[in-house]
């Protein structure tokens, strides 16, 4: 593992070495030169990357490459899907990125900020309705430092030890390295930060100076810190929609690849979020030249799971449920219950952070995935008697 070396570097190096792809759409002998390579197992190189995401995005080409993604993943992961439900801590913001209902400068969006006693109410909820995989969000709120958050942190741990065991994510601003220690010495598990899109000018262009977000590179160099501070795994990841989507692509592979040299492992999972609307963000909304059209980004998704195979795309209800059902296959996360807003499932009434899809009842959602062959994990079907015999709701708050 290097000590020095961040991602930045080499991502400056990249830009300078060639010139962005693009050109005329890939031949059909190019198509198939790469198929085979995978087939074979061979490891696909930036040039094969490249055919496969300047490929004419035509329904057949897509609908092959999907298929082809699906068996090599599903041959590492078998046919697993973990479950992920996200809780937000959260809503006030420093940060002016124009998509966004939390941005400063929003005064449509109501904010709140979830006290301890309430997080520990509603992620008990949360362990009762069977999940073991938890994802902390938040806002760059100065009011809610990483020491703060580690608290949350040190709590969600205590009650998820005592539910038999589960993962504790946290998504939220980027941070110095002595922050991230204190986090994973809390108890996290992976770190998720999504760097929006790697192409610096319109990274600029969404995230306004005098923003904390708008540091590029400080940003970009994030999981770096995040991983020699002693969090054992971390998530790279995109928004679609805000710029070129397939240099963004190749930037998030290129991301992939660089972790796992480094730090000998691939990311735990891939944030694939798509620009959605938000209140109070009428550039969230609108439709714009960096548009991502359905079969373009299944085109995005299906490279990726070929490109970094060990690694879970993150599905989430930003998207219908029959789209996620149609490019959802093993070794992959998946949101089921999604509420943007702190305190959001005690309150389901509130406004959240962007528009998400209802995907009605958990228990017929998941029981609908066991059905089609997949294996639940970091789930565990919740017991109608489980908070009344008390084996959650005992004492001993940390």
């Amino acid at each position: 593992m290097s000590s020095t070396l961040f991602f930045s570097e080499q991502l400056a190096r990249l830009c300078a070495g060639s010139p962005p792809p693009g050109g005329p759409p890939a031949t059909e002998a190019a198509l198939r030169e790469v198929v085979q390579k995978v087939e074979q197992g061979e490891k696909l190189q930036d040039s094969d990357l490249c055919v496969l995401l300047w490929a004419q995005p035509e329904a057949a080409t897509v609908e092959a490459i999907e298929r082809l993604a699906h068996r090599v993943k599903e041959k590492i992961c078998g046919r697993v899907v973990s479950l992920v439900i996200p809780q937000y801590l959260t809503s006030y913001c420093q940060n002016e990125c124009v998509y966004c209902a939390y941005r400063v400068s929003n005064s449509d969006t109501p904010r709140r900020r979830l006290a301890l006693s309430e997080f520990e109410r509603e992620f008990r909820m949360i362990l009762d309705w069977g999940y073991r995989q938890v994802e902390l969000v938040l806002a760059d709120d100065p009011e809610f430092p990483a020491e703060r958050v580690a608290s949350y942190v040190r709590l969600a741990r205590h009650w998820m030890d005592r539910a038999g065991g589960g993962k504790i994510a946290v998504n939220g601003p980027a941070y110095q390295g002595a922050q991230y220690r204190r986090l994973a010495e809390a108890g996290l598990d992976w770190l998720a930060l999504w760097q929006e899109t790697y192409q610096e000018d319109q990274f600029l262009k969404w995230h306004q100076v005098p923003s904390p977000k708008a540091h590029f590179r400080f940003r970009l160099d994030a999981l770096d810190r995040a991983l020699r501070a002693g969090i054992g795994q971390v998530a790279p990841g995109l928004l679609f929609g805000l710029a070129d989507w397939r240099l963004d692509v190749l930037r998030l592979m290129q991301h992939c690849r660089y972790l796992e040299e480094q730090y000998g492992k691939p990311p735990y999972a891939l944030g694939i979020p798509r620009l959605k609307p938000a209140l109070g963000s009428p550039a969230s909304g609108r439709p714009s030249r960096y548009s991502v059209s359905d079969l373009q980004y299944r085109l995005a998704l299906a490279v990726l799971k070929l490109a970094v195979p060990q690694s879970r795309l993150f599905f989430n209800t930003r998207e219908p449920l029959r789209f996620n059902r149609q490019v959802l296959c093993g070794g992959n996360l998946f949101t089921v219950d999604c509420a943007t807003f702190p305190g959001g499932y005690l309150d389901p009434t509130q406004a959240g952070q962007f528009r998400t899809e209802s995907y009605g009842q958990r228990e017929e959602l998941v029981r609908t995935l066991q059905e089609a062959g997949f294996v639940m994990e970091d789930y565990v079907p919740p017991e109608p008697a489980l908070a009344a015999a008390g084996r959650l709701s005992g004492e001993g708050s940390v």
